[in-house]
Formats: structure tokens, sequence, C-alpha cells
């Protein structure tokens, strides 16, 4: 595997994980905890960090989705990228795929 299609593989997986969160919290219950609730810190964490640097303030309220999807997205590529380097080549077996009848 080359570190670009790690890296693709890592943003593809939080990013289809950021979208199941958001969804996730959308159809839960308004007067009752929901399982998400706990990950909904952690998923708007960039929102917190990038207000201490004055970013937020410059973006419309409407766009914030789609800042915290780009974040977690970009930070998905990047570990995704990090992965790849760091495991040795023999760790990702490739798979073989079988004859038709």
């Amino acid at each position: 595997m080359t570190p670009i299609n790690g890296a693709i593989h890592g943003a593809i997986f939080v990013f289809a994980l950021s979208i199941l969160v958001f969804f996730l919290k959308v159809i839960c219950p308004i007067d009752s905890g929901c399982l998400v609730d706990p990950f909904l810190l952690i998923l708007f964490y960039p929102l917190s960090f990038l207000n201490t640097l004055g970013i937020v303030n410059l973006i419309p309220m409407s766009y914030e989705p789609f800042l915290i999807l780009f974040f977690w997205t970009l930070s998905g590529f990047i570990v995704g990228w990090i992965i790849v380097k760091i495991l040795p080549k023999d760790f990702f077996v490739e798979v073989e795929e079988e004859e038709g009848i």
C-alpha cells in the first residue's frame, strides 16, 4: 500500500465517521441522553481550537459543519499517511482475487 492510498483511506474513514456521528445525533430524541453525546465533544473540538486562534469569528455560522468535516478529514488524511509510513511493508497483505467459475 502506498502512503497516498493509506491517506485516502484514512480521510474517507474519518469523514464517514463524522457524518455518522452527526446523523446519530440528529435522530436521537431530545428528552433522553444519546449514545453519541460523548463523541460530540471530540467532534466539535476544532471549533474551540480555532476560536482561540480567532478564525471562527471570520467564518459564518452556517459553514461551521463544513469546517468540522474538513478539519477531521484532513486529520484522517495525515494520520493515514503517517500510519502507512511507520508500519512495515509486510503488515499490509494484498488480497488475492479468486478465479471465477
